[in-house]
């Protein structure tokens, strides 16, 4: 496939889902991330209301996968608008996931370094300066 296809193909489905998808300046690849991760908060978070009339699972786990799905539509809204700190975010997540599901989490680690490697397309967060400073503080020791 082309990357026109498959960018035609991205747009037409975020028009059917009325999502809007980051500027043309960004890479097709980035885009596609940024909707996946929309749409992956969106279903964690739908989970929690549907799983109520199912299994009896803890008050925890409900709350849990609620704080996932709002972190992962946080992460999407800050990739849209080009934010440094989604990224960030996004590793806490895949730390996260490596640490209940090592395998599973052979994917995102892949994706946190594609976005870590293309982090020049987005705006420095808080989080950069501060890491900064610190190493400038640590090279002086």
């Amino acid at each position: 496939m082309t990357e026109k296809k498959i960018t035609s193909e991205v747009e037409e489905l975020s028009r059917e889902l009325k999502v809007n998808l980051p500027s043309g300046s960004l890479p097709i690849v980035i885009k596609i991330i940024a909707l996946f991760t929309l749409l992956g908060g969106l279903s964690i978070a739908g989970s929690v209301f549907v799983d109520i009339v199912g299994e009896s699972l803890s008050f925890l786990n409900y709350l849990l996968r609620l704080a996932v799905g709002a972190l992962a539509i946080l992460i999407a809204h800050g990739i849209i608008r080009k934010r440094r700190w989604a990224i960030w975010l996004y590793g806490l997540l895949v730390i996260l996931e490596i640490l209940s599901n090592p395998i599973a989490a052979i994917i995102p680690a892949v994706i946190l370094v594609y976005l870590y490697f293309h982090r020049h397309l987005f705006a420095e967060s808080f989080l950069d300066k501060f890491v900064k400073k610190l190493l400038g503080k640590l090279k002086k020791i």
